[in-house]
């Protein structure tokens, strides 16, 4: 058998699709996609950029330029830890495999030592009828018959196994510290040193957060990249009205996303930086310096006003920063107030023969129905 073929046939085993004979009878087909540079030993020629499709590991059914504007291959991946010179990412937990096992030992080890204790063997001597080992149980023994306990050493149960030291280093490895669910640890910390403390405490996810927004990112502009090459006609897309509530559907054409530059998320990669900036900001003005009046003559109120209630939260679009607005709200609010107070002042001074005529109320008399 050629080597090729067995090589073949190992492959297709190990791909999931059972031997050879039950690849060949089932309804699947195995299809195999390759994008990037290759070089074709018939023409001896250097095949930039193509993408090349075989079918069955033996039929090329495609190979063409590819037809991607961007240059690069569409295909992405990402993962919670990179390792050098391999394309398998490593996962959180994968590191930490070793000291489960280790941990899961020591706690089967401490369930048998507290089983022989509960539990002891039998050591039955003699001649001695069955029973059943239980409570309240007799036992009839011949003359050189016997039945006891063997009691193991209960010292066992007070070994130190050093599991929970173990846990806190896995989840100190896994970048999940106590600190990072909420929990304080002990220790008596001035402000400063708690901040610290949550800030190194998130630093682990907020880069993996960072990697996955990256590969996000690369999918989008892949997807866009994607419908600009083939969208054909138009397409009808869903959108969220943000200040309604209401979702409406517009008619997309290719035209509409044909731009020049790329799609970038604004999303929790920048979650962290804001609360950062949100925080130094406060200290800095509730800070001796910050409050320093030769300082706050040299700060722009207009612009501290628009940086944390527009910028930094998000909420231009609300317009809540206006020149001067709350001068203007506080003498409308002024001029209304005075207006009240002057037609409550006005009806106060109304007597009851100044009404005018049909205002009149006519007062019942004794055994009148009223109504």
């Amino acid at each position: 058998i050629p080597l090729a073929d067995v090589n073949k046939a190992r492959g297709i085993r190990i791909d999931g699709f059972g031997s050879m004979s039950e690849y060949y009878k089932s309804p699947y087909v195995e299809i195999l996609e390759f994008d990037g540079d290759i070089y074709d030993k018939e023409s001896g020629e250097l095949l930039r950029n193509y993408l090349i499709t075989i079918m069955d590991r033996r039929l090329v059914i495609r190979k063409e330029v590819n037809p991607m504007w961007i240059g690069t291959s569409n295909k992405r991946m990402t993962g919670w830890r990179t390792r050098p010179d391999n394309l398998y990412a490593q996962g959180p937990l994968d590191n930490l495999l070793g000291m489960q096992y280790r941990i899961n030992h020591l706690e089967n080890l401490k369930a048998d030592v507290f089983d022989m204790v509960a539990y002891p063997v039998l050591k039955i001597r003699g001649d001695v009828e069955e029973f059943d080992y239980r409570p309240g149980e007799r036992i009839y023994c011949a003359e050189d018959g016997d039945v006891d306990f063997m009691h193991p050493d209960v010292t066992a149960l007070q070994a130190d196994l050093q599991i929970s030291a173990l846990e806190q280093k896995m989840e100190e490895f896994a970048g999940a510290p106590r600190q990072a669910m909420g929990i304080r640890t002990p220790g008596e910390k001035t402000a400063f040193e708690v901040q610290v403390l949550e800030n190194a405490a998130g630093r682990i996810f907020q880069e993996k957060v960072l990697n996955f927004e990256r590969f996000l990112e690369e999918i989008l502009n892949l997807m866009l990249e994607s419908a600009r090459r083939n969208l054909d006609g138009n397409d009808a897309v869903r959108v969220l009205d943000e200040d309604l509530g209401v979702a409406e559907f517009i008619q997309v054409t290719r035209e509409d996303i044909t731009a020049t530059g790329k799609l970038r998320p604004m999303g929790a990669r920048h979650f962290a930086a804001t609360a950062q900036l949100v925080q130094n900001l406060v200290s800095a003005a509730s800070s001796p310096i910050g409050q320093d009046p030769a300082v706050l003559a040299h700060v722009s109120g207009k612009e501290l006003a628009r940086v944390m209630f527009e910028e930094i939260p998000g909420l231009r679009r609300f317009t809540l920063v206006r020149d001067n607005i709350r001068l203007f709200e506080q003498a409308e609010t002024a001029r209304l107030q005075q207006q009240v107070q002057e037609d409550i002042t006005v009806e106060g001074q109304v007597s009851p023969e100044q009404q005018p005529e049909g205002m009149e109320q006519e007062i019942p008399q004794e055994g009148m129905p009223i109504g």
